[in-house]
């Protein structure tokens, strides 16, 4: 059983010989410090990403739409969606509302944020994008992200008035969100968020392809695509599009 959960972390063309998935894996994040084109600080320079200046010249419109949805529709902790997730968060303290999961779109969801889905779906190498829920008094452990081929956009939406008890750290670097402000950083660097609030917070979170040189790219989105190919990644996906949530609580309005 032990052996048939590590297989499913290996992509089927590599079962044979995991070992060389392991290799292909680690080369391409050597390759992937080696010639990234923007760095390799924690928090990466945003303007060097210019797809951020249209997301937050309509934070109003993407704002609107989130509530819309936000108090009315069940949404579900992000380890039901990404299992990923499951070792650091298993409760719901921090629920996710998809639009782009995988690379793949949740049509529905979609379809409710015209213009947000509109917005992010030109977004170099985009692996996902979702409004992240973190509820009142909620903390997010020191993690890492398990790629680095993989870099993170947050864009302050919702957020407690007490904004400088809602933050994240990452690389021990503490930052606090803006409405209708962005950051880019590497999640592969250690970080953590805290609430300290009795309110909600919520952000436009999207996760893409690192920009890398050519033609070392290439390998990053080979390991990107084989990642997305994984069982593990197919369930998640499945549950998604089938809105399967119906042991999930709804937010509430005081909160």
């Amino acid at each position: 059983m032990k052996n048939e959960k590590k297989l499913d972390l290996v992509p089927k063309q590599f079962r044979k010989y995991p070992i060389l998935w392991l290799f292909t894996y680690k080369l391409a994040e050597k390759f992937n410090r080696i010639f990234s084109k923007y760095g390799n600080k924690p928090y990466l320079n945003k303007d060097d990403f210019t797809w951020t200046k249209p997301i937050e010249e309509n934070a109003d419109s993407i704002n609107k739409e989130l509530h819309a949805f936000l108090y009315d529709e069940v949404i579900p902790s992000i380890h039901e969606i990404d299992v990923n997730w499951k070792p650091t968060i298993s409760d719901d303290r921090w629920k996710s509302f998809f639009l782009v999961g995988y690379g793949r779109p949740a049509e529905e969801n979609c379809q409710r944020c015209p213009i947000t889905y509109g917005l992010v779906k030109s977004v170099p190498g985009l692996v996902s994008a979702f409004f992240s829920v973190l509820k009142p008094g909620a903390t997010i452990p020191p993690h890492r992200g398990p790629f680095n081929g993989v870099l993170t956009y947050h864009m302050g939406l919702k957020l407690p008035k007490d904004r400088e008890q809602c933050f994240i750290k990452v690389d021990k670097k503490k930052y606090v969100w803006e409405y209708g402000e962005g950051i880019v950083f590497d999640d592969t660097y250690i970080h953590e968020v805290e609430n300290n609030t009795d309110e909600i917070r919520v952000i436009l979170m999207l996760n893409f392809a690192r920009p890398v040189h050519p033609p070392f790219s290439r390998l990053c989105n080979y390991v990107l695509k084989c990642i997305s190919e994984l069982p593990f990644v197919e369930r998640g996906y499945q549950k998604l599009i089938n809105r399967d949530y119906s042991d999930v609580e709804k937010l509430s309005k005081t909160q």
